[in-house]
């Protein structure tokens, strides 16, 4: 960081459905999500940026461009455990919206939080 430019890229996945985000050459970040043809639905299973990057819009970006490559799709949802107050933040703040608390979801008696993004779609 130092003052210095950083090379951002997100490099898609062709075979699978993932997108990293490599900062000066090193993944610092990822998503995956599971596609829903017949239902135009995405399904988010992780969203992941280190530590030292999180709070500085990569998330969001990510986010972004994995709908970029599903234009006509309808929705994407994915759940967090209720307990984890900052991706909850983080969902809101990127437009999801809470459908339902799903109690024991994680085992050990952890709840999860379920949450819908619905997109605009151009037909």
């Amino acid at each position: 960081m130092n003052g210095l430019k950083q090379e951002i890229l997100f490099k898609h996945n062709k075979d699978k459905k993932y997108i990293s985000l490599q900062i000066d050459g090193k993944e610092e970040g990822l998503i995956s999500w599971e596609v829903f043809t017949e239902k135009k639905v995405l399904e988010i299973h992780m969203i992941y940026v280190e530590v030292k990057f999180q709070r500085k819009g990569y998330g969001t970006k990510l986010i972004y461009e994995m709908l970029k490559k599903y234009p006509n799709y309808e929705s994407v949802y994915l759940h967090t455990a209720a307990t984890n107050s900052n991706a909850i933040k983080f969902y809101l703040n990127a437009g999801f919206e809470f459908i339902f608390r799903y109690q024991n979801f994680y085992n050990l008696e952890r709840d999860a939080l379920f949450l819908i993004k619905k997109l605009k779609t151009y037909e």
